[in-house]
């Protein structure tokens, strides 16, 4: 099956492909830079949901790494599934 792209944010692309585990479609969160499918789920509002939490977190780190700051776990966004 060929992925098909959903949406786009940040760092991250949305697509409807073949489950990693089953093989299955499925919605998967694609890291852009890597290729490398991070989340995937069956359920198409939690992927809008993760990705949003996924990008917020990614940035959180990259506006630290401009700040020449130490990361923490305070500035980590918690993903709630």
């Amino acid at each position: 099956m060929e992925n098909k792209l959903i949406d786009t944010m940040g760092m991250y692309n949305l697509v409807v492909g073949a489950s990693e585990i089953d093989g299955k479609s499925c919605y998967q969160i694609i890291n852009k830079k890597y290729g490398v499918v991070e989340i995937e789920t069956k359920l198409f509002p939690q992927a809008i949901k993760f990705m949003g939490e996924i990008s917020a977190g990614l940035q959180a780190v990259l506006d630290m790494a401009k700040e020449d700051k130490e990361p923490s776990m305070n500035a980590v966004v918690p993903i709630k599934g």
